[in-house]
């Protein structure tokens, strides 16, 4: 069991002119799995669900379909006039083209489940998709409090990614977790402060502490948000994802080994949140690249997965056009 801490103290910090009601609870600082929901992949009601949602991409992708499908009869014809073609197209041939561009229209613009991206910049490779991120092979990185805190309850939503984690992973055992948990950081030194629940030892945003003694199959505990002593609520600002994210990756880079690292989408949660989901997976994206040009984070696969219920919030296909 190995931990990180790249930090650096309150002093790296920049002032934060955004700052975000990332997290109700101080477990819930990412995507939640409602109700133990383990849904590996996005259902077509819900996909369809994305698609009703951008009506005129599909407007759009069937008008240009019908378009590039009668300019290409229309050069056949030209060329070589075959002998079963009527001299004119009468309305009902008209009709069939329609229905036909329609048809590839909505095909085309079905929104993207599963994308893979080839980043100029840098060599790692990174897919992102909708699924469950404990389902998935390889590490797994789960975002924590400031705390470490083991026991579900007003400390860790059962609902949050650590929650799952705690459930999933530990099967609800606290102590065989908090023992490993201490292993993992026992080379660091927190600030102890008194709080009515939970662990009394905080430390600061961006450790992480990495736990299994598999190669290809170890969890990144990172922190990511700070918790208030007396509310156990959790709060976290722009500076603090950013922060949590450099560390992540640089604990990715030394301890992932080249096997696959599944991450779930960082700073999502039940408050208001002033980045759409979209917009945190950019964040997550610009944090890896700028990470990864400085030296390569990881000679495998980077898996960002996401909730499937929030598939109509993301739009995969611009994220690839952004970074292809």
């Amino acid at each position: 069991m190995v931990q990180s801490d790249c930090s650096g103290g309150e002093g790296t910090r920049q002032a934060a002119v955004v700052h975000l009601s990332l997290c109700p609870t101080a477990g819930e600082c990412s995507e939640v799995r409602k109700g133990g929901m383990t849904a590996s992949s996005v259902n077509w009601l819900v996909r369809f669900r994305g698609l009703a949602a951008r009506p005129w991409g599909l407007i759009a992708s069937a008008y240009l379909a019908s378009g590039a499908l009668l300019a290409a009869i229309s050069a056949v014809v030209t060329i070589y006039r075959p002998s079963w073609l009527p001299e004119t197209a009468g309305a009902k041939h008209l009709a069939m083209l329609a229905a036909v561009g329609l048809i590839v229209g909505v095909v085309r613009s079905i929104p993207k489940s599963r994308i893979r991206l080839r980043i100029s910049q840098i060599n790692t490779k990174v897919e992102i998709l909708f699924g469950d991120l404990f389902a998935q092979e390889g590490h797994k990185a789960v975002p924590v409090n400031e705390f470490f805190d083991c026991e579900l309850g007003d400390c860790v939503s059962d609902r949050s990614v650590h929650g799952q984690f705690i459930l999933e992973v530990y099967k609800g055992d606290s102590n065989t977790l908090n023992q490993h948990q201490r292993g993992a950081l026992a080379n660091l030194t927190g600030e102890e402060v008194g709080r009515k629940k939970g662990k009394t030892t905080k430390y600061p945003i961006g450790t992480t502490a990495v736990i299994g003694d598999l190669p290809g199959a170890r969890y990144f505990l990172t922190a990511l948000c700070h918790t208030d002593i007396d509310t156990l609520k959790a709060h976290a600002d722009v500076v603090d994802l950013w922060q949590a994210l450099s560390c992540l990756w640089k604990a990715v880079r030394e301890k992932s080994n080249g096997y696959p690292v599944n991450v779930p989408l960082f700073g999502s949660g039940f408050a208001q949140i002033r980045l759409s989901p979209q917009q945190l997976l950019r964040v997550m994206l610009l944090s890896l690249v700028m990470e990864a040009k400085s030296r390569e984070v990881s000679t495998g696969l980077i898996r960002i997965v996401l909730y499937p219920p929030r598939f109509p919030e993301f739009d995969l296909e611009s994220i690839r056009k952004e970074w292809s």
